[in-house]
């Protein structure tokens, strides 16, 4: 007798130190009857409880941050990403935190016996979002608009979450930490570089050309013939003024006139 009261009363001493908890801040407890698994509606506040006939979860209602690695995306011209990994920082209103367990059964993660509501879930969308946003940028370009591509995703992820429940979740804040293009895609993506850095260059030159054949075109203008002739007359007077006799001058085929060059 004495032994089966001992064994009794070690099993409720079990019963009862597994029946109690202690829901810490930025936690919510959430109750499931062990009999007929029903979810209790209403969250547990923070402090110790006692629950011989319910099973207790604690879910965080904390900010959450979501590591989402090796994502299969593509860009528009439907070249594969070689490495895109994205984290998703998140919350949840503690006060639904119960109602996403009974609609989102095992849609959740537990780490060291707290559960991140809703993260399988948010993980899905969120790697759904990634590809549909990342399909609108060309390969080669989008390393440059990293910041419009993590907006996006974080806008269309939002927009997705309030449509399944709206006023529930909350995405703070998305965060592209590696976004690698194939080899491939980096090598095509230098060669467009160097092919543009060419072409600007090619520019330059025919800008530079087309200034000078402007130039030359306004020089030949000013040249009018009494122009041309004042300078033909400067010229005779140098060599006329030259000392060691050996000025030549030449003078036009059909030269009619005389010309005027001061004696030594």
């Amino acid at each position: 007798m004495k032994r089966i009261i001992t064994s009794l009363l070690t099993i409720c001493f079990a019963v009862a130190l597994t029946a109690c908890g202690k829901i810490s801040t930025g936690e919510v407890g959430v109750k499931t009857n062990s009999f007929n698994g029903n979810v209790v509606m209403a969250e547990m506040p923070v402090g110790m409880y006692f629950e011989p006939f319910n099973d207790v979860e604690k879910f965080t209602a904390k900010d959450v941050t979501l590591e989402l690695p090796d994502l299969k995306v593509q860009g528009s011209d439907k070249l594969a990403f070689k490495d895109f990994d994205i984290a998703v920082i998140y919350s949840v209103k503690p006060e639904t935190i119960a109602e996403l367990k009974v609609k989102y059964r095992n849609q959740y993660d537990c780490v060291d016996g707290e559960c991140i509501p809703g993260s399988k879930l948010v993980a899905r969308l969120a790697s759904t979002a990634a590809m549909d946003v990342v399909s609108r940028f060309d390969s080669l370009t989008a390393h440059q608009k990293r910041d419009e591509i993590r907006k996006a995703i974080q806008e269309k992820l939002q927009a997705e979450l309030n449509a399944r429940d709206p006023d529930t979740f909350q995405i703070k804040e998305i965060v592209i930490s590696t976004m690698l293009t194939d080899q491939s895609i980096e090598d095509a993506n230098r060669k467009a570089v160097a092919a543009q850095k060419d072409l600007e260059l090619a520019q330059k030159r025919v800008d530079i050309a087309r200034e000078q054949a402007l130039a030359n075109e306004q020089l030949a203008k000013s040249l009018t013939p009494n122009l041309l002739q004042m300078e033909y007359v400067k010229a005779l007077n140098k060599f006329a003024e030259r000392k060691d006799g050996s000025s030549v001058i030449i003078l036009p085929a059909d030269f009619k006139g005389m010309v005027n060059v001061p004696a030594k």
